[in-house]
């Protein structure tokens, strides 16, 4: 059974890192500003980082958003040669995306 005193402590936990995680988010957001990078275009990055190469739709799935906000964020990346789209030979519909050099 949970005492009075393990409640007391877990709360001050979950208190202390809501505060580090609202530092991170503003550190976050102040970094940004200085690339005028989008939070969502910063996420598109870090996420072919990790992944290596996803579709618009598993872009849009993953921020959960809508296919068309994935592809105006995108637009400006491949604009800016960070990322690059590839078709796929086999089914044209497929359109893989990766960090070009710069991007990486």
């Amino acid at each position: 059974m949970v005492n009075h005193q393990q409640i007391k402590n877990q709360f001050e936990s979950l208190t202390t890192l809501e505060a580090i995680q609202k530092q991170a988010y503003q550190m976050l957001v102040q970094g940004l500003a200085k690339t005028e990078f989008s939070m969502r275009e910063w996420g598109i990055l870090v996420y072919l980082e990790q992944h290596g190469q996803a579709t618009a739709s598993e872009l849009a799935d993953a921020f959960m958003v809508t296919r068309t906000l994935i592809s105006r964020n995108t637009w400006r990346l491949i604009q800016d040669n960070l990322i690059q789209s590839q078709v796929n030979p086999n089914d044209r519909r497929i359109v893989r995306l990766t960090l070009t050099v710069n991007g990486q």
